[in-house]
């Protein structure tokens, strides 16, 4: 119901009391009321759209007032527009390059950036470029992020340059990213860079640039420092047309200077190699040369250079003896190491006559000074005899100067083996010295046997006898077991420290039998017949031998016993011709007896009989001149005994006439002419002699 329509309806006062009610109750008014809301709501709709159109509209007119203003300002800009084309490109980039960069910056560590320090460093370069010409307050925007990249970089390369300072001793100074092979690879990669900066300079410039050589001074020599010596080095041999057309391409690397890393990490390595000792070359070439990198046939090699240093730091006027002959030694391993990997020097890295010449001379003095001084102490000890002689470590006898003579001679002989020439010097000196030495010895021991047996020395003598015995055979038993003892020198030396030992045996079985001489008088003589033992001669003996066992070598005393042995039975033998002694027909069973006493001594220390006391009994009781021409001959086959001993033997018969006694004796005379210049017999001592 309309407005129109109850106001018809509603006329008057009375109207409202009687009508509207039943209007009000009528069902269509709800209708009707919903239905006006609608088109309310739906006019209310269009006038919101109209003010929304309207706003658009004001914004368009805007922007389109804006457009036209930009149009109008860009056609009056239009040439200016054109000419700094270039311009606006660099700091388009420039910008495009420092948002790009910032956007990641804080993003990224130190480790990351040195990780990849050398991608960082070109990007950097591209900056510097595209940066050319901006004003200084848009330049000042870029500049931390140039100068933060700068600083990393000088980082790394302090550290790169730190790995050629340390090359060799990097083990111990360096982490897993700097190591050598990294390094090597980041060098190579620089100087790559270094040659395309070179290339697009040349291709904008038109010029070939100049590489001057550089050089390293090792004292007032100058040496070529070539960055070929490691692999990678590419040499600029393109045509202008070609870098020119790189240059268009690669504009940026103008701006990148050439820093010649690689060149100044080869200078840091040559330094180390200058500073290294001559005893670190082989160890430092074996690495150089385990390093592929290095190109070792190129002619300024890094090898080159290693070879020239060792040269020079050798000065044969300053060296001691051991300092040359390390070096001797060091040139066979170094020669054997360049062999092995195919490297030929122009040079020798020493001449070698020269050295082992002055090694010799040396040698020679200190050799004679050092035994000389040893001789002297040993002579000086033997005589005064003030204490007990030392032990070793089987509490048997032994001197503390034959001990240091054994380091001599094995200081100065055991190092030079590996050179022949060297080794038979250095023999024939210690030979020389040692024989001196043994000369002294030997006269001292005799001088000082004199004074023993007369009693008017020093007690102690058989003590200090057995020590030089027991000394002489340690040296003797070193001497055997150098792989050199057939050469003649080394076989000499052991002969003179063998004969040591002889001699000191010989003079302590003449202090023996001198000790005996009292009861040696009284064989063949009538006391000896009568009482048929040698109580006394075997008692001495037997104190003696059980003394000298406890303190002698083993082979020492056996060798004494079989000597002593020996040395007993030729004065048994010569004291059968003295005056006092008798020869009578029971002799020879006397002899049998005393032989078998003699064995029987002497079988507890050796095991085995070594006393042959009847080796003349057949001449004893001989009567037959043919027999007797037999038995001689026979004896003289083997055995050396003297014309003038058989006469004495035949004079000294007690079963033969005058008559008989010639016709023996001019037997012995027929035998000696006949066999004279025939065969070399045996002397009683080599008879004897432990074999």
């Amino acid at each position: 119901m309309s407005l129109q329509e109850l106001a018809k309806m509603l006329k008057t006062v009375d109207d409202l009391d009687k009508k509207l009610p039943a209007i009000i109750e009528n069902p269509d008014l709800d209708a009707r009321e919903s239905a006006y809301n609608k088109k309310i709501e739906s006019i209310t709709g269009k006038i919101l759209d109209i003010q929304k159109n309207l706003e658009n509209t004001q914004s368009d007119l805007g922007e389109s007032r804006r457009l036209v203003a930009r149009i109008t300002r860009a056609e009056s800009n239009f040439m200016d527009l054109i000419s700094n084309y270039n311009q606006i490109k660099k700091l388009s980039t420039t910008f495009f390059n420092m948002k790009k960069t910032r956007r990641y910056a804080d993003k990224i560590d130190v480790k990351e950036i040195e990780g990849d320090i050398i991608k960082w460093d070109e990007f950097r370069w591209k900056i510097m470029y595209y940066s050319a010409d901006l004003s200084e307050e848009k330049y000042l925007m870029i500049q931390p992020l140039v100068n933060d990249i700068e600083k990393r970089y000088l980082e790394w390369e302090i550290q790169v340059l730190k790995v050629g300072e340390n090359f060799f001793t990097l083990d111990d100074y360096g982490e897993e990213y700097f190591s050598r092979e990294n390094v090597l690879s980041m060098i190579v990669y620089e100087e790559k860079k270094d040659v395309e900066a070179l290339r697009a300079k040349r291709g904008r410039d038109g010029s070939n640039p100049t590489v001057e050589k550089e050089y390293f001074a090792l004292g007032g020599t100058k040496f070529v420092i070539d960055t070929d010596v490691i692999a990678g080095n590419e040499r600029i041999k393109s045509t202008l047309e070609y870098d020119r057309a790189f240059y268009y391409a690669n504009k940026s690397l103008c701006a990148r200077p050439v820093r010649k890393l690689k060149l100044r990490f080869l200078k840091n390595v040559y330094k180390a190699i200058s500073q290294r000792e001559i005893y670190n070359a082989i160890g430092d070439l074996k690495l150089l040369f385990k390093t592929e990198a290095f190109d070792v046939n190129n002619e300024n090699s890094i090898f080159v250079f290693y070879h020239a240093v060792l040269k020079s730091k050798i000065n044969l006027s300053t060296l001691e003896a051991g300092d040359i002959l390390n070096l001797l030694a060091f040139k066979k391993s170094y020669n054997t190491l360049l062999q092995a990997h195919s490297v030929t020097m122009t040079d020798d890295i020493l001449d070698e006559e020269r050295f082992i010449d002055r090694y010799l001379s040396v040698l020679q003095n200190k050799i004679a000074l050092w035994i000389s001084n040893i001789t002297n102490l040993e002579v000086e000890m033997l005589k005064e005899r003030s204490k007990a002689p030392p032990l070793d470590e089987s509490n048997l006898f032994i001197s503390t100067n034959f001990i240091n003579l054994l380091k001599i001679i094995k200081e100065q002989l055991e190092p030079v083996t590996f050179d022949e020439r060297i080794f038979k010097g250095v023999s024939r000196f210690i030979l020389d010295s040692v024989t001196d030495f043994k000369n002294a010895i030997v006269l001292t021991l005799e001088n000082e046997y004199k004074s023993a047996i007369s009693l008017s020395s020093t007690p102690g003598y058989e003590e200090y006898a057995i020590m030089i015995g027991n000394s002489g055979l340690k040296l003797t038993q070193y001497i055997a077991n150098i792989p050199q003892c057939q050469n003649v020198e080394i076989s000499e030396l052991g002969e003179i420290f063998i004969s040591i030992v002889k001699s000191s045996n010989h003079f302590l079985i003449k202090f023996v039998l001198a000790t005996l001489k009292p009861a040696i008088k009284e064989l063949f003589t009538e006391r000896y017949y009568a009482e048929k033992n040698l109580k006394q001669i075997t008692a001495t003996l037997k104190d003696f031998l059980d003394d000298y066992k406890e303190c002698m070598n083993e082979y020492v005393f056996v060798t004494f016993v079989n000597d002593l042995a020996a040395e007993f039975s030729t004065v048994y033998f010569k004291q059968l011709i003295k005056k006092k002694s008798l020869i009578y027909q029971s002799l020879c069973d006397n002899i049998e007896n005393d032989q078998d006493v003699m064995n029987r001594l002497f079988w507890p220390y050796v095991n085995e009989d070594i006393v042959n006391l009847t080796v003349l009994n057949p001449l004893l009781v001989t009567r037959s001149v043919d027999t007797f021409i037999a038995e001689t001959k026979n004896v003289l086959y083997t055995y050396e005994f003297k014309k003038d001993f058989i006469k004495s033997l035949i004079k000294k018969r007690s079963d033969l006439d005058a008559n008989e006694i010639k016709e023996l004796t001019d037997a012995v005379n027929s035998v000696y002419v006949s066999d004279d210049g025939t065969k070399k017999k045996k002397s009683m001592f080599k008879m004897f002699k432990f074999k």
